[in-house]
């Protein structure tokens, strides 16, 4: 994993043209919304989530909560651009109450919406034990957020964000969601995209699964020592293995980054796996493995067919 690649498609991104209204970011939320969902054990016809996308709710028998996540990913993000834009620090408290509040529209729930959980629960998937109230962990976790931001790069950054704030499970329910909708809210204020944790099928969940597992020993031994200091705190978190998550967030960012820079990029600029072989004089199998190594920024862009804008291959 080599952050140049991030920071240099970064730099070619330029959010403040990005509208989220545009058709192509619309296929966007609604990837990650199917897939985000999915990992909750909620699945989505491709059909049902085209009339989500329309706005068509009525076409097919399509479940609140699909309904919920996306309308909550169009709203938050373009929060998040305007953070971006204005460079202002967003209030992360009233990020994280507003995606539980987004997400439980039309919702039956036990406890009020936005409420920090004050009992017990239990993680599916995981062996760690939250703590009982987890509100007294929540100053730890906003003040953490800044602290991962400062200390490490931005995919290593995230997968701590994101790890520690599932592990906390601040709300009775509904806290993947939230996490995941929280992890690209903070991704897009620092100039990146939103990304898609895949989760449609049941390898993909268990990745998935396996990374948050990776973070058990250490952070419940945090929650154990929940009297000691921040810095304290944070030697146990570092303790904990965070490379498959971090593998996860980046893989998914460089894709979600590669997709977001062709679907800008003036289409004189972009060539096929055959033109640019031809123009480099290597073999098509050849740029694939560039597209893989993340030499090359391309997309699919949905078409099966790769769309390759050759700029980063050509700078480096």
């Amino acid at each position: 994993m080599d952050i140049k690649q991030l920071i240099r498609r970064k730099e070619l991104l330029d959010l403040k043209n990005i509208d989220i209204s545009n058709k192509e970011w619309l296929y966007m939320l609604g990837e990650e919304t199917r897939n985000s969902v999915a990992i909750e054990g909620v699945f989505v016809s491709e059909k049902d989530l085209e009339a989500v996308i329309a706005h068509n709710t009525e076409e097919g028998n399509v479940k609140v909560e699909i309904i919920n996540y996306f309308r909550a990913a169009q709203f938050i993000y373009d929060f998040a651009l305007t953070y971006r834009n204005s460079k202002e620090k967003p209030h992360y408290l009233h990020i994280i109450r507003t995606l539980h509040s987004q997400l439980h529209k039309n919702v039956d729930v036990h406890d009020p919406i936005g409420d920090f959980r004050k009992s017990s629960v239990q993680i599916t998937n995981t062996r760690i034990t939250p703590p009982f109230d987890a509100s007294e962990w929540t100053g730890f976790f906003l003040e953490y957020i800044d602290y991962a931001l400062y200390n490490f790069d931005i995919h290593q950054a995230i997968a701590r964000i994101h790890t520690l704030f599932e592990s906390i499970h601040p709300f009775s329910d509904g806290n993947g969601r939230v996490g995941r909708l929280f992890m690209n809210f903070v991704l897009i204020t620092k100039g990146y995209v939103n990304i898609c944790i895949k989760g449609l099928n049941k390898q993909e969940r268990n990745r998935y699964y396996n990374a948050l597992e990776k973070a058990d020993t250490g952070i419940e031994e945090m929650f154990k020592a929940d009297n000691c200091s921040f810095n304290t705190k944070t030697s146990f978190i570092e303790k904990v293995d965070f490379s498959l998550m971090e593998e996860i967030i980046y893989n998914a960012m460089l894709e979600a980054m590669n997709r977001c820079i062709i679907m800008h990029i003036d289409e004189k600029h972009i060539m096929t796996v055959p033109q640019l072989a031809t123009l480099l004089g290597i073999t098509e199998t050849a740029v694939k493995k560039r597209i893989k190594s993340g030499n090359l920024i391309a997309s699919k862009m949905g078409t099966g067919q790769w769309k390759v804008y050759p700029q980063l291959e050509w700078e480096i």
